[in-house]
């Protein structure tokens, strides 16, 4: 009887043809199903007639052990291994075909070693070295894993896991997952760390990493005295005692983990984006392997080049580079790695090696708390770190994390990237920060062009601003033409009106023309607060504009866009100080809410929202607006960019996404006797929802619709 550990496979390479993905927003990991693509068929058709006639030896079998099964339909036997035994029942997964089989005692046995000499048919394994943006996988991620069903993959194994799982590097994957934004990319010393910290197989089972990777050492060199000094001349000197923000960028273990102070990421932003600009335009060929030098920068999988330190030359003509800002081993292609220029070389490591203070506390509750800390620091998650010690023989900083929650309270938050987090800035309470006189920006005062702002911020710490955005209104019982900028749902969506249109696309283009010719630093907002304003770049398109800072989380800054209506959680360093000369027209976008409809489940679904923005978004519309309540504005809307004036309350009503309802509103000649005929309506009996709503719909838009139309034409 084997276990379920032996059965390991016999290769490293991988060509599957994906049969299942396994994944959901809250799991981290992403899971699959292929069939192996080898040239076995032969061998396991062999395989699958001699198992028919073995003798079958019915004892007990017990979980996650190998076995064989029989299928009630066939009566054939398959390969498999149990994994759930209740009572009499196995539940077994067919080791080569995929699927599971609830069976009885009596269709359970198990067989000689020799039956499972050959690999499973059947590969389970996880896709490495990618993880979510953020916390957890958005739904256009989860989609686009799903949609890998039937594709054929290649792929590299970096290890074996119980259960007879692998972690599988696809190329391809991390390559899509990278160019649609949808991931991130890490280290494979991190990434398996992260699989075995979260513990998602049975704890009964051995350890979770068949084959552990060599801890990072510099031992290959020979000139490794020299290095080595090198480093620790550049390595930063951190005060014992101090508690600092920090991000983990590359791990091997608890005891010896890269971190990087949240407050160096802008300069380390800037180092990367001139090494990238300087090596992308430059025709140089990469050097001879012997004639690098201690230094060397490369071009990683996103496409950025990095500070770094050549190891070992490999095989298909790559390097293995160790990169000093982050901690962390990579194999590079020749062609993307070059030599150090000097100047680059002497800017000091923006990572340092740390160990947790807690591995050698005989207190266990302490050291689950430290782990529990570390492994969301794996995750990507900003801690906090107090610098316990210094051992300058094994070259490490003792610390002992914390997270946010466990630091601080909501009265004396700690700053975070220069800025003190203030707490978010709630939907309802925009229209009146927008409206505020005497705004503050980084609390100086900003003035004229770009050169003579940047003198002026040069001259000046702290000083007041004398600009500030007010938010464009619109008047009751008035028609405009307007533009739909974002769409939340029918009852939350943003407009502009045509009134500003030329003013706004001048100051778009001169305002990115102005950001995009600065240096990286010059006019980054170096004390965000909620509630101040600034100029932004949207992480979808890289265009800046403008924007209010509703909230700020660990190192992202989230957002408002005045003149869209839609928010962004981006880098610090995307934030931008206001200039006063893009501060002098008004917010543009307004929200409103569709008049006359209500979702028929109190919630609008989203087949619903994707019809709404299907007639609305970013067309010209006629917009009628009817009653304002508190900063919203409750709106009737026609497209005028369709062949006929369409009527988008119809339109919802007809298609069944909608249900009609009476708006309240002042009486006067006009509506007066709507509200009246709209209330006798409700009395007959009761139509179909879609029926009724256009009945009573088409009657109060017949006797509003005269007026409108009266009133756009005077105000234009």
């Amino acid at each position: 009887m084997m276990d379920s550990t032996s059965l390991l496979p016999t290769f490293l390479d991988v060509d599957l043809t994906v049969s299942q993905i396994e994944c959901c927003s809250k799991d981290i990991l992403v899971k699959f199903q292929g069939r192996n693509n080898g040239d076995c068929e032969f061998d396991y058709h062999t395989l699958q007639r001699e198992i028919q006639h073995i003798p079958k030896i019915k004892n007990n079998v017990e979980i996650f052990q190998f076995c064989l099964v029989e299928e009630r339909v066939t009566g054939e036997w398959q390969r498999g291994r149990v994994m759930e035994k209740k009572n009499e029942l196995y539940t077994v997964l067919l080791i080569d075909h995929g699927g599971e089989l609830t069976v009885n005692g009596t269709q359970v046995a198990s067989a000689c070693d020799n039956i499972f000499d050959l690999p499973p048919r059947v590969v389970f394994g996880i896709f490495a070295n990618i993880l979510p943006v953020g916390e957890k996988w958005s739904p256009k991620a989860l989609n686009f894993f799903k949609s890998l069903v039937g594709i054929q993959l290649k792929g590299h194994v970096q290890a074996t896991l119980p259960l007879q799982m692998i972690l599988l590097e696809v190329p391809q994957i991390i390559s899509w997952t990278l160019e649609l934004q949808l991931g991130r990319f890490i280290d494979r010393d991190l990434f398996c760390l992260i699989v075995e910290m979260l513990k998602e197989f049975p704890q009964q089972m051995p350890d979770l990493l068949q084959h552990k990777r060599p801890q990072l050492s510099l031992s290959s060199f020979d000139n490794l005295i020299d290095v080595q000094h090198i480093l620790d001349n550049l390595q930063p000197s951190l005060s014992v005692g101090s508690f600092e923000s920090i991000r983990i960028s590359s791990a091997l273990s608890p005891s010896k983990f890269y971190c990087q102070l949240v407050k160096w990421i802008p300069e380390l932003e800037n180092l990367t984006v001139c090494l990238t600009l300087h090596n992308d335009i430059s025709q140089e060929t990469s050097p001879n392997y012997a004639n690098f030098g201690l230094f060397c920068v490369a071009k990683r999988r996103n496409g950025q080049w990095h500070r770094g330190i050549p190891q070992q030359l490999l095989l298909n003509n790559q390097i293995k580079v160790w990169f000093m800002d982050y901690g962390s081993s990579e194999a590079i292609p020749s062609i993307h790695v070059r030599k150090l220029k000097q100047d680059f070389s002497l800017v000091p490591l923006f990572s340092f090696p740390c160990a947790l203070t807690c591995l050698y506390s005989p207190d266990r509750d302490v050291r689950k708390l430290q782990l529990s800390v570390f492994k969301q620091a794996l995750l990507g998650q900003i801690v906090y770190a107090h610098i316990d010690r210094f051992n300058k023989d094994e070259r490490l900083y003792y610390v002992t994390l914390q997270t946010q929650d466990s630091t601080v309270n909501t009265k004396c938050p700690p700053k975070t990237i220069g800025a003190q987090i203030l707490g978010p800035v709630l939907d309802s309470e925009i229209s009146n920060i927008l409206s505020e006189p005497g705004a503050y920006v980084n609390n100086i005062a900003v003035v004229g062009n770009v050169e003579q702002s940047l003198d002026y911020l040069n001259k000046k710490d702290i000083l007041k601003v004398d600009c500030s955005v007010k938010t464009v209104e619109m008047e009751v019982k008035t028609a405009y033409i307007a533009f739909v900028s974002y769409v939340l749902n029918p009852s939350n969506f943003w407009v502009r009106t045509n009134d500003y249109q030329n003013e706004f696309q001048d100051i778009m283009k001169n305002m990115n023309k102005c950001y995009d010719s600065c240096e990286n630093d010059e006019l980054i907002l170096r004390n965000p607060k909620p509630g101040l304003f600034c100029c932004a770049r949207y992480s979808r398109d890289r265009y800046f504009y403008r924007a209010l800072i509703t909230e700020i989380n660990d190192y992202k800054i989230h957002v408002y866009f005045l003149d869209y209506g839609n928010t962004d959680s981006i880098p610090f360093f995307d934030v931008k100080i206001l200039l006063p000369e893009f501060c002098k027209l008004p917010a543009l976008a307004m929200c409103c809410s569709l008049a006359h409809v209500i979702p028929f489940e109190d919630l609008w679904v989203k087949a619903a929202v994707d019809y709404f923005k299907k007639i609305v978004l970013n067309k010209d519309i006629l917009l009628q607006v009817i009653r304002k309540k508190e900063d919203k504005y409750i709106v009737n809307i026609q497209n005028i960019e369709a062949s006929e004036n369409t009527d988008v309350v119809s339109l919802m009503i007809e298609a069944g996404y909608a249900e009609y309802c009476e708006v309240e509103s002042k009486k006067h000649s006009d509506q007066g006797q709507y509200v009246e005929k709209t209330h006798k309506l409700n009395k007959n009996k009761r139509l179909g929802a879609s029926q009724k709503g256009k009945l009573e719909y088409n009657y109060h838009h017949n006797v509003i619709n005269k007026s409108s139309l009266v009133t756009y034409s005077e105000t234009k």
